[in-house]
């Protein structure tokens, strides 16, 4: 989960696999289902939306996977071919983070391996 500089609050919906915007229109607090919308879906490949972030101020990031066949004991990690996680980058074009208005945190680099 995380918000837009605008007030929204970005969610991902785990039985629709997709991840959902509330904004609290009228200021009352009411029903998430009034004021949510669907940003992006896809049932195939974005199971469990979760661990959200912001980079270059308008892209949402953010991972999927399937940590529900990893309960029930049942993913796979022996075939390459199978997709248990998957990083997710959606330009959110004019929507910045509410961490825009922030300075930049402070650039770091790896050092070289001593021999």
């Amino acid at each position: 989960m995380t918000a837009t500089a605008d007030g929204r609050l970005l969610f991902g919906d785990l039985e629709r696999s997709a991840v959902y915007a509330y904004a609290d229109e009228g200021g009352d607090g009411g029903d998430v289902g009034d004021a949510r919308r669907e940003l992006v879906a896809d049932t195939a490949a974005m199971q469990w939306p979760d661990t959200f972030a912001w980079w270059r101020k308008t892209h949402l990031v953010f991972s999927s996977n399937r940590l529900h066949l990893f309960f029930a004991g049942t993913m796979r990690f022996d075939d390459a071919r199978v997709i248990n996680m998957r990083l997710w980058d959606v330009d959110m074009r004019n929507t910045t983070s509410y961490l825009s208005g922030s300075p930049q945190p402070p650039s770091a680099k790896c050092l070289p391996q001593q021999p």
